[in-house]
């Protein structure tokens, strides 16, 4: 069993990058705490623009 916490920031983007329709950006932090060890890990799941062509995140895929 794991306790789950997921932060997320988001904020306005310039329109200098290499993404001229994008408004916003967002980042996702993962903090996962196993109840029984005590054990915490931290993630930050990174998707390159490229992949994001590819569709969503497979379910139980570790980014």
């Amino acid at each position: 069993m794991e306790d789950k916490i997921r932060r997320l920031k988001v904020c306005t983007v310039r329109p200098t990058l290499p993404f001229p329709h994008a408004v916003q950006a967002i980042k996702l932090k993962r903090r996962r705490t196993h109840r029984t060890t005590g054990e915490t890990t931290f993630t930050s799941p990174l998707r390159s623009p490229a992949s994001l062509l590819d569709g969503p995140i497979p379910p139980g895929s570790p980014n």
